[in-house]
């Protein structure tokens, strides 16, 4: 598989009619890696208003054997994560939402109380990390969009100790 980024073929180059979605055309080729077959049943929440971006994530975490959770923005992510903290192990947060961005909706979860709030692992996306993003003790790693899958699994594995990954605190890949 070549490495490419989630942005890649994003945009349509004409309509379409079938009713394949975009998403999933992107990732046909995509197959499990056998590395980190061990994410299996990892709960991950991504909170993100790009729907691409949001379904594109969805189809490789759950190849990958991962328990996907989506919000369409800051305000739907804390409420989902306030729900059920237990579910998830890791969330993922864009940084430019509408109503509330990442670096808002981050502080709300840490501040919720609930059991884990604190220490569970949150990633910034962004495709412009600053120095003041990779120093923010909400987070503990800033993603640099576009990145590609190997790179998202490896942030997880490496993030819970899972193995096969090369991804080490706010560091940009």
């Amino acid at each position: 598989m070549s490495r490419k980024s989630f942005f890649e073929g994003l945009l349509p180059r004409k309509k379409s009619t079938a009713n394949t979605s975009l998403a999933a055309d992107i990732v046909k080729e995509f197959e499990p890696s056998p590395a980190l077959a061990n994410l299996g049943g990892i709960g991950v929440l991504v909170i993100e208003d790009n729907e691409d971006l949001q379904r594109v994530m969805d189809i490789y975490l759950k190849k990958q054997g991962t328990a996907p959770h989506a919000a369409l923005n800051g305000e739907e992510g804390v409420r989902r994560y306030l729900q059920n903290p237990d579910a998830y192990d890791v969330v993922f947060i864009d940084y430019q939402m509408p109503a509330m961005d990442g670096l808002q909706t981050a502080t709300k979860i840490r501040a919720s109380g609930m059991a884990g709030a604190r220490t569970i692992p949150l990633v910034l996306m962004t495709g412009n990390i600053t120095a003041e993003m990779q120093d923010s003790a909400l987070f503990n790693y800033c993603l640099k969009k576009p990145f590609d899958v190997e790179c998202l699994l490896g942030v997880i594995s490496t993030l819970l100790n899972k193995g096969g990954g090369a991804a080490s605190k706010n560091r940009v890949p």
